[in-house]
């Protein structure tokens, strides 16, 4: 929602559910984080946001309050004198505002935080119990309370941030240390046993790849001698059937030259006879 929407719609709602709001969401954090604030700067935020918007320093003696005009005064004569008193709401406000001098001045520095801790949570406290029936008043006086609130969470915020900050780089460093001293050992156990797992492994797969290597090199040993086995076989039954051929051609050669030999052995020739006459 833009902020301009958010103050337009602000403007509608009365002060005092305005601080019932912001009291239900800051009121804790306030009083929880003020000790850690800086001393210098609640002091400054004191006097710039409390101090000189109720009251005023006229002299070193004397301090005016800039809500005079908003309170009827009382007026009444004495001794033909006419006095003239404030409202006494203007003295309780200057108790609840005006800082005491030795606690500032002497104080440790943890005291004075603890002391503005006191003094804050008096104030936020204090005001919203003030009802004066006089409107404008009311509204002025819990406007700088409201006022100063937003302002005090400023620096709040921030440091709570940091708190938050710190607090979980605490706990990665506890984290961390944790994991150094109780996860990284078991871890470190557990990465060594699995890497000599793995190397065994990678050992025995080395192993049975050799294994393998060496089966097929003798299958392939025992194939080639099986395929040379059989080209011996097939030359020697074609050097086995090419001498049963020559065989046969031998043997139908001598039949040949046995058939041919009768005719010539058994003819006889005829006898010439030479007759003496």
């Amino acid at each position: 929602m833009p902020k301009e929407l958010v103050g337009l719609i602000y403007g509608y709602i009365d002060i005092e559910t305005r601080l019932s709001l912001l009291f239900n969401n800051t009121h804790e954090n306030i009083l929880q984080y003020i000790p850690h604030m800086p001393i210098n700067l609640l002091i400054k935020m004191w006097k710039r946001n409390i101090h000189d918007k109720i009251f005023t320093d006229d002299d070193c003696n004397s301090i005016c309050c800039t809500f005079d005009n908003l309170l009827p005064s009382t007026n009444y004569l004495y001794n033909d004198t006419n006095y003239s008193i404030r409202h006494p709401i203007y003295e309780t406000l200057q108790n609840h505002v005006k800082l005491n001098t030795y606690n500032m001045s002497y104080g440790s520095e943890f005291g004075r935080k603890w002391y503005m801790r006191t003094k804050i949570s008096s104030f936020i406290a204090f005001i919203p119990s003030i009802y004066t029936f006089h409107d404008i008043f009311d509204y002025r006086i819990r406007k700088v309370l409201f006022r100063f609130i937003q302002l005090l969470m400023k620096p709040i915020r921030k440091i709570k941030a940091d708190r938050e900050a710190a607090y979980i780089a605490r706990i990665e460093r506890l984290h961390r240390l944790k994991f150094k001293r109780k996860i990284f050992p078991k871890l470190f156990t557990a990465v060594r046993k699995h890497q000599r797992k793995r190397v065994a492994q990678i050992k025995l797969d080395e192993k049975a790849k050799k294994a393998e290597l060496k089966r097929i090199k003798l299958a392939e040993k025992e194939e080639l001698k099986q395929i040379k086995l059989a080209q011996k076989q097939i030359k020697i039954a074609e050097k086995a059937e090419k001498d049963k051929l020559k065989q046969i051609k031998l043997a139908q050669k001598l039949e040949n030259a046995e058939q041919k030999m009768p005719n010539k052995t058994n003819e006889l020739k005829p006898i010439k006879l030479n007759i003496i006459s």
